[in-house]
């Protein structure tokens, strides 16, 4: 909800709109990518994990498949069972019936090795007193292993003692381990070594890539074989359907502990494999967010370039036209029909402002002037009678010789008098003036005025308005010499701090200016009221506006302080 009193400006606001729009548009791209690749994994992940669960059931069915048969041949007492042929081998004293029982247990021990792929080897070992009897028959490639365990077993009893026989048990060979089978009735030993190959080509069934390694590992996480050589790794149960490391590479590990051997068979599964699945998906949301991207941008280009720039552009032509500055006007470049309306009407209102103002100014110069003119009337009248009664004065006395003095007097005063006051003058001339004026009175008051000027050498071609600091020591000779039998004025003048403005400054001795005049009434007056200070007033206020001051203050006598605009001669533009 929109807050009163709160507001932003437009481009703020389309940049923050566009920039919101962006990032949920970012994060919806996040979130819908790893929703997506999370479900497509696992989706991969089930189906390995069925996979993995079918090559279990093929795996543990051949292995009680041989178990079966293992039970049958050894276990079950029939004239050509393992049991009677061993028992028949090992007791009987006929040569005859001894070799006929040795060969019947060979072609048993041959059909065991052919009847299934899942056995590599098959070895019977009869134990005797003098030399053990070793029955085999295995493929090519277990020969060696049969060698060995041969070897092992007929020196080493640790693996035929009843402490060690296991259902299964592991074998190791040089850098190959093998998976045996061993069982043991009266005085014989039977060892079948699992066919290595027989069980990875059933869990490679299960593979989702052919990268992947199928294992086999005992209950202590131990590596008895896999279908690809990797580093020395405890596989353990526990990280079922978990991502696991190795050599660097994180491989999904799935797979089942075995019933009937007590060992982890499974399949690793390579995280980059599954991801690559992915590769198709990944490209097409990137196609997806880049072309949002850009039309996400490409509008803001739009709306900056036809709606913003014209926008930004007509408030700054306002904020000039507030300035002062009418000659300017919005030129809109925008398709956008509205914004063409708004800035046509715009200007022509301008323009209507612009010629309201050209009259309205030349009607108020017109009356500036007029009552310039009026002003002056006031002012020069009122010197004039003030200079008569010197001259009257001087007639009464008889001081002919001094009335000459005043005469010539008077008309250098009357030349300065006589000036345009709607025109502005140099500090000089008025101080000049203000000597003629002081010349007159000094005569008329015999020499019991003085006046002290404080002027800058710089500032004496400045520019002030005519009669400004003569009305005020006019003011201190009638009102301060009434009451005192010398008068002391003063006339400062300075420049502002920031050398703005000129400060002029006009004191004197005299008992200070009515209270009614201190609190600025003045502006308020009728012009037949103090005449000289509502003049002033009136003039400052028609020549410089605002932009003039003038204080009334009481400090031992009257204080006049009059702020007006700096203008150096040289820098003054004559209309």
């Amino acid at each position: 909800m929109f807050k009163e009193g709160r507001t932003f400006s437009f481009k703020k606001m389309v940049s923050s709109f566009w920039l919101i729009v962006y990032l949920v548009t970012i994060l919806i791209y996040v979130f819908t990518q790893i929703v997506i690749t999370r479900q497509y994994t696992n989706n991969i992940e089930k189906n390995i994990k069925l996979s993995v669960s079918a090559s279990e059931k093929a795996i543990e069915n051949s292995l009680e498949m041989i178990d079966m048969y293992l039970y049958q041949s050894y276990y079950i007492r029939t004239p050509g069972s393992i049991f009677q042929l061993c028992n028949t081998y090992l007791n009987d004293e006929d040569y005859v019936d001894r070799h006929a029982a040795l060969q019947a247990l060979s072609h048993i021990v041959q059909g065991v090795q052919s009847w299934t792929d899942n056995v590599s080897f098959d070895m019977l070992y009869i134990t005797s007193e003098d030399n053990g009897t070793w029955l085999e028959a295995g493929d090519k490639e277990s020969f060696t292993v049969r060698e060995a365990l041969k070897q092992e077993l007929s020196t080493d009893s640790v693996y035929l003692s009843d402490s060690s026989l296991g259902r299964y048990m592991v074998y190791e060979s040089g850098d190959s381990k093998y998976l045996l089978r061993v069982m043991k009735f009266d005085r014989c030993y039977c060892i079948i070594g699992l066919s290595r190959k027989s069980i990875l080509d059933i869990l490679g069934n299960a593979r989702y890539n052919d990268n992947d390694i199928c294992f086999a590992a005992d209950e202590n996480g131990e590596l008895i074989f896999a279908s690809s050589k990797i580093s020395d790794f405890v596989i353990s149960p526990d990280n079922d359907g978990k991502y696991v490391s190795i050599d660097g590479n994180s491989y999904l590990q799935v797979g089942y502990q075995s019933e009937s051997t007590g060992y982890y068979f499974g399949i690793l599964t390579s995280r980059s494999a599954i991801d690559g699945e992915l590769l198709g998906t990944r490209i097409l949301f990137m196609v997806i967010l880049v072309i949002t991207t850009i039309l996400l941008f490409t509008s803001r280009l739009f709306v900056k370039r036809f709606v913003e720039d014209p926008i930004t552009g007509g408030i700054k032509i306002m904020h000039e036209i507030e300035q002062g500055d009418f000659e300017s006007s919005i030129n809109v470049k925008t398709p956008i029909t509205d914004f063409r309306i708004l800035a046509d009407s715009f200007n022509h209102m301008i323009d209507k402002i612009k010629a309201l103002k050209i009259e309205k100014y030349e009607s108020e110069l017109d009356g500036q002037k007029a009552t310039m003119q009026y002003l002056q009337l006031q002012i020069k009248p009122h010197f004039y009678a003030n200079m008569m009664n010197i001259i009257y004065s001087l007639a009464q006395a008889g001081n002919f010789e001094m009335i000459q003095h005043v005469s010539r007097a008077i008309v250098n005063y009357s030349r300065y008098m006589f000036t345009d006051a709607t025109d502005m003058v140099e500090l000089r001339r008025e101080l000049e003036f203000l000597d003629s004026y002081m010349d007159i009175q000094e005569i008329r008051y015999k020499k019991q005025i003085k006046l002290e000027k404080d002027i800058p050498d710089e500032l004496i071609e400045s520019l002030i308005p005519p009669f400004i600091i003569q009305t005020f020591v006019e003011n201190s000779v009638k009102y301060a010499f009434s009451t005192k039998k010398s008068c002391l004025i003063k006339v400062k003048v300075k420049l502002s701090d920031d050398k703005e403005s000129m400060i002029l400054t006009i004191h004197d001795n005299g008992e200070g200016y009515p209270e009614s005049l201190l609190d600025n009434s003045y502006k308020n007056m009728h012009i037949e009221g103090h005449v000289g200070l509502v003049n002033v007033y009136r003039r400052l206020q028609i020549i410089y506006d605002d932009k003039a001051d003038l204080r009334l203050y009481n400090d031992n006598g009257a204080l006049t302080i009059i702020t007006i605009p700096y203008i150096d001669l040289g820098s003054y533009d004559y209309i």
